[in-house]
């Protein structure tokens, strides 16, 4: 082969020469030829297979070279790496990007520093040739952490070579404005400084900035550039804020004297912060805003200022300076006196205050407050002797002689003096109404008199008096009665929850006030929560009690009590969307079916999530298990017949009843794993488990090819190879789960057949690991059994044996036991359009008596009386 190899290098038949040196296994005994094809191959430009002979022949350096040629400056490196040393490395690579870098081939020193995992050399060499984008393009790329830096580094460059567009650009780059403003202030080029600070800083770098050149200029060019600026107002309280008061006094003054008395109110403000108040009182008289000036001397108690300003300027404020002395001085009459003839609208304040001091100078107690009373009664203070008088009450004192004397005398100068007198009389009567001393001779003989001398005979009826003295809430109704009066009878006799004795008295002497009093009524039993009471006369308002509560299962059960269908629906869905938030979905779902609900568009999406939440949920199958699946197809059943008429859309109902068959066979296999141990019972179970197959986009697809192919690997024989088919696809449907890829899931395995292809991708996994694991070892076994092909089991029409659809495309009825295709004998039952397979009911009819299971019993009866 060797000279066969020779031959056709010699005469150039290249292609030949290729195939001879790909049977050759040393290949350095052969490196001459191995180098000359090679090199052809590198002129052809198939640098792949040059390298690969270059590496037989055991010459790399020549594929190193070969690359380099080529600009393929990362194979070259990667095939040098292989052959030279580190420092032989780096030696003649960075040689090679030097020679590369100074002829001006800088593109393609940068690949060749890259190539080597040098990219400061390459930045180095762009930031040497002036080459900035360059530079920043291979900082962001490797050291994206230094680009902001390294923008600011290259602006500062340019700044210092007077090349301020670009620098601007380059801090702009690294979102550094401030900076820009600085440089173009710094070389007197305002109107670029202005254009960043407020394209980028906003109306507040703009004001600041405008403030900055204005001040640059100052005097009447300032005005017109401020004006030009449109910021006058704006630059003008700047200064005042930044304490600039002389450059904002000079522009107000040449042209804006509207902001002039702003300006010396500022400025005086300023002033009195720093204490410096004969200046700042200057600023407030230019203001003009003497008063300001008054205050502030007032706020430091040096009255001779304030006096001699308020003389001057403001003799308004006298007054409450005076005011001001007499309270520091302790002359409070002197005050209070001043207070009511000149500033009455301060007196109330001026009285509390006094009446505070006066009392936290002495003991907290009934004397004091008799000797204030007495006080303020001399000085003709008759309101506030009053209030006074009534602050003395049982909790300072248990001197009943002294309480009564204080209160008459209160209402001796209320009536006298007051009016009107009536609001404090009947506070009064209150203060004597709660007070309850029957061992005392002659008290309420005295009360009696208070009332009946100031008050009238009205009073002595009020409830609070009537409840101290006649001692019985139905004497004082009797006592109203007497008097003509039914409303307050009524009123006493509710105030204390008699509301029967109340409504007698109304029919017997004031039929007008039923109303009333059934309002009352339904008031009172809202605020006791007694909704069963309050249903009998107000239902909305009974249910708004429970619903009050957050109870929309008692509302909802109240309004069920009473037939009201509207307030049902409100409440039950009040009621759904609670459980469905909780995650109470069989709850839900008989909330849905108990509850007769209007079939709305909220229903029917509530309907559907809670059909979806029972189909993914894995139930046992047991008792449990069959009871929920036969409680959901009973609800469904209900609901599709509900459904029966329009408006509802074809497609809601059809997806409702496809529902209903699938929690239906459900069932039906639960209730017949009550009688497993039966061989036929067990077949049975598996035509269930194929038909749900048909359901997979309801019910969760991994779930229903696990049950599928587990029965069938159960039962063996012609149906190991479904189970090969079903077992596989769900192992398939387990690992698209897993990445969330629904396209790793084949269903060729399905074509002619009524399975849904594709199905939707379950959110979970069904199967345990475990499961998983077991499914796995059976799939690898059965992929080596000769016996077991990849196939679905067929029937004598040539198709699919769980199939509905017929060779001709017809269909066939499914059995309602079983879901498969009813052929042969079948069985009808009456008032239905269903039919199932005969031998196959027959058996489970049978098997249901001897397992003597309620599941399988009611399964039957279910069909039997399904129609």
């Amino acid at each position: 082969m060797g000279k066969a190899l020779e031959a056709a290098v010699q005469s150039q038949q290249w292609q030949k020469a290729l195939d001879i040196s790909q049977t050759l296994d040393n290949g350095p005994n052969y490196a001459s030829q191995f180098c000359q094809i090679a090199d052809h191959m590198a002129t052809l430009g198939k640098y792949e297979i040059a390298e690969r002979l270059y590496l037989a022949a055991g010459q790399q350096t020549r594929s190193v070279d070969m690359y380099n040629r080529a600009k393929m400056y990362e194979d070259a490196y990667r095939v040098a790496c292989k052959c030279l040393t580190d420092d032989e490395l780096n030696d003649r690579f960075l040689e090679e990007a030097g020679k590369l870098e100074k002829s001006g081939r800088l593109k393609d020193a940068e690949k060749l520093y890259c190539a080597m995992q040098q990219p400061n050399h390459a930045i180095a060499m762009y930031k040497n040739a002036g080459q900035h984008d360059s530079m920043m393009r291979l900082i962001e790329q490797f050291h994206p952490e230094h680009l902001t830096n390294a923008y600011v580094h290259v602006a500062q460059e340019m700044e210092e070579e007077g090349r301020f567009k670009d620098a601007e650009s380059y801090y702009l780059l690294a979102n550094a404005w401030k900076p820009v403003v600085k440089m173009y202030r710094a070389v007197g080029q305002w109107e670029d400084a202005y254009r960043i600070a407020k394209q980028y800083g906003g109306s507040e770098a703009a004001v600041q900035l405008a403030f900055l050149w204005a001040s640059a200029v100052r005097g009447e060019a300032a005005v017109m550039l401020l004006q030009k600026l449109d910021c006058v107002d704006k630059v003008v309280s700047f200064a005042c804020d930044h304490g600039a008061f002389d450059f904002a006094e000079e522009i107000c003054k040449l042209g804006f004297n509207s902001k002039l008395s702003e300006v010396h109110y500022k400025h005086g403000l300023r002033l009195e912060e720093q204490d410096d108040l004969e200046k700042a009182e200057i600023e407030f008289i230019k203001a003009d805003k003497p008063k300001e000036a008054v205050l502030m001397y007032v706020q430091r108690q040096d009255w001779d200022n304030a006096r001699r300003l308020a003389e001057k300027h403001c003799p308004e404020e006298i007054s409450e300076i005076l005011i001001g002395q007499a309270r520091e001085l302790n002359l409070w009459a002197e005050a209070v006196r001043v207070a009511r003839d000149y500033l009455p609208s301060q007196l109330a304040t001026l009285q509390d205050e006094y009446d505070a001091l006066k009392l936290s100078s002495g003991p907290k107690d009934a004397g004091a407050f008799l000797a204030q009373a007495n006080n303020w009664e001399k000085q003709g203070e008759y309101e506030r002797a009053v209030q006074c008088y009534l602050k003395i009450t049982p909790e300072l004192t248990n001197d009943t002689t002294m309480l009564e004397k204080c209160w008459l005398r209160a209402a001796d100068i209320a009536t006298k003096f007051l009016d009107p007198g009536t609001v404090w009389l009947k506070q009064i009567a209150g203060y004597f109404a709660t007070v309850q001393h029957y061992g005392q001779v002659g008290y309420i003989k005295i009360l009696f008199k208070f009332v009946w001398r100031h008050l009238g005979l009205e009073i002595l009826f009020c409830p609070l008096f009537l409840r101290s003295s006649a001692g019985s809430v139905f004497q004082a109704a009797e006592l109203f009665l007497q008097c003509n009066e039914p409303k307050e009878a009524v009123d006493c006799l509710m105030n204390d929850s008699n509301f029967e004795e109340a409504k007698q008295v109304a029919a017997d002497y004031a039929p007008e006030l039923s109303q009333y009093i059934e309002q009352r009524y339904k008031n009172y039993l809202k605020q006791q929560g007694k909704a069963d009471l309050l249903a009998n006369v107000d239902l909305n308002s009974a249910i708004d009690v429970f619903a009050s509560r957050g109870d929309w299962n008692g509302a909802m059960s109240l309004a069920k009590q009473h037939n009201n269908t509207e307030l049902v629906n409100k409440y039950a869905l009040l009621v759904l969307r609670k459980q469905l938030d909780n995650g109470d979905y069989l709850e839900a779902m008989q909330t849905l079916h108990n509850n007769d609900l209007s079939l709305t568009n909220e229903v029917l999406d509530m309907a559907k999530t809670v059909i979806s939440a029972i189909f993914d949920h894995r139930l046992p199958w047991d008792q449990k298990g069959y009871s929920t699946y036969a409680a959901l197809r009973n609800y469904l059943n209900d609901l599709t017949k509900g459904m029966s008429s329009p408006p509802f859309d074809e497609g809601q109902v059809e997806f409702f009843e496809h529902c209903l068959d699938a929690a239906h066979y459900q069932a039906n296999r639960i209730a017949l794993s009550f009688a497993d141990n039966d061989k036929e019972v067990q077949m049975i179970s598996l035509k269930i488990s194929f038909s749900l197959l048909r359901y997979s986009d309801v019910l969760p697809a991994d779930r229903v090819f696990y049950e599928a192919g587990m029965a069938a690997m159960k039962i063996g024989g012609r149906y190991a190879n479904a189970a090969f088919v079903f077992l596989n696809h769900f192992l398939d449907l387990c690992e698209a789960v897993e990445v969330n890829d629904a396209s790793l899931v084949e269903y060729g395995d399905f074509d002619g057949t009524d399975i849904p292809r594709p199905s939707p991708l379950p959110k979970t996994l069904f199967a345990s690991e475990s499961e998983q694991e077991e499914v796995k070892e059976w799939i690898l076994a059965a992929s080596v059994d000769k016996d077991i092909k990849r196939e679905l089991p067929t029937d004598d029409r040539g198709v699919y044996e769980a199939c509905l659809i017929n060779a001709d495309n017809s269909l066939s009825d499914a059995c309602i036991l079983t879901g498969y295709p009813v052929i042969g004998s079948r069985k009808a039952f009456p008032n239905a359009t269903f039919f199932a397979n005969r031998k196959d009911w027959d058996k489970i009819v049978m098997s249901s008596k001897v397992a003597r299971s309620s599941a399988m019993d009611d399964m039957v009866q279910y069909i039997e009386n399904w129609s």
